[in-house]
């Protein structure tokens, strides 16, 4: 009995099984990654400010210095402050603000960051509850990215979902999804934007 047209048809059906297979593993990276249209970085931004008003006496940054959680950035005398302690018969440690050995507000970073804005300079009067730095973030930073996906790629997102972004340096982020929105767009395709966080945070 002639085997030969058995083995053939084996080695065919194996063959057609490994290019299927090689098929699904090559669409399932091409639907893995998928080019942003747009991306950016970005990171929360908060601000400094005092409830007293006072002079500012000491400057101790500028505009696009980095600092560091708790540095002191600048302290404020502030005699409105120094009155009211006396009238309400307050300790120094009651204020939310910490006071140096001379009686001055120090103004310290929540977090570390770059500073974004100084709005008073040395020797300036500082109104209360104004906006004296505003400082950026680092450790809040996201990114936001926007791409057009099939109903497919669609149903792989979720929210606090890991997603590793590639930037155009070549380094690799992972990321977790924190937001997603949706918009319809042609052909039944989706303009997806998602803000990620660095798995870190």
């Amino acid at each position: 009995m002639n085997r030969r047209p058995l083995v053939v048809l084996i080695l065919g059906i194996i063959t057609v099984i490994i290019l299927i297979a090689g098929l699904v593993v090559y669409q399932d990276h091409k639907d893995s990654h998928v080019p942003a249209t747009e991306a950016s970085i970005s990171a929360t931004t908060y601000d400094i400010g005092v409830e007293y008003s006072g002079v500012m006496v000491q400057q101790n940054v500028q505009k696009g210095q980095v600092v560091s959680k708790g540095q002191v950035i600048g302290t404020i005398k502030s005699g409105t402050l120094m009155e009211r302690l006396r009238e309400a018969k307050l300790e120094v440690q009651d204020l939310p603000y910490p006071i140096n050995a001379n009686s001055e507000i120090e103004l310290r970073a929540a977090n570390a960051g770059i500073v974004k804005s100084v709005n008073f300079s040395n020797g300036s009067f500082v109104p209360a509850n104004q906006p004296i730095y505003s400082i950026i973030d680092t450790s809040q930073y996201y990114v936001s990215s926007k791409f057009t996906l099939g109903t497919q790629q669609l149903k792989d997102l979720s929210l606090q979902r890991n997603v590793e972004l590639q930037l155009q340096s070549g380094m690799s982020l992972p990321t977790r999804i924190r937001d997603i929105v949706i918009k319809p767009a042609e052909g039944g395709k989706q303009v997806i934007t998602i803000e990620s966080v660095p798995i870190s945070q």
